[in-house]
């Protein structure tokens, strides 16, 4: 697995989002000389974004990194929620479900 955060200490930081809705790969680039951060879909747009020269190794390395990631890759989407659902069906969602059975007040009411 690539790693999918690229940063430059005190300058630039690029972070590639997974998502389930929308878009499946988001961009988020945050440049400190500029005080912003903006949100892209594509590697393309984010690279204009940063505007890094070529020229010099920490450019190179940016490139390099958005080379790393395969087109096959952006097609791959988040795992679906369909097993935490039947995994909530089963086992239930509230407190009932994690009810310890050595409790000695479980199974106790108040009366007032």
């Amino acid at each position: 697995m690539t790693d999918d955060k690229f940063i430059v200490p005190n300058s630039i930081g690029i972070w590639r989002l997974r998502q389930r809705e929308g878009p499946p790969i988001c961009y988020i680039v945050h440049r400190i000389d500029k005080h912003s951060t903006q949100a892209f879909n594509d590697a393309k747009s984010a690279l204009r974004y940063v505007n890094w020269p070529k020229s010099t190794p920490t450019g190179q390395l940016i490139r390099e990194w958005f080379d790393k990631f395969t087109e096959d890759d952006a097609k791959a989407v988040a795992k679906p929620l369909d097993d935490f659902h039947q995994k909530i069906q089963v086992e239930g969602f509230g407190p009932e479900s994690h009810e310890d059975e050595n409790d000695p007040v479980a199974n106790t009411k108040m009366c007032t």
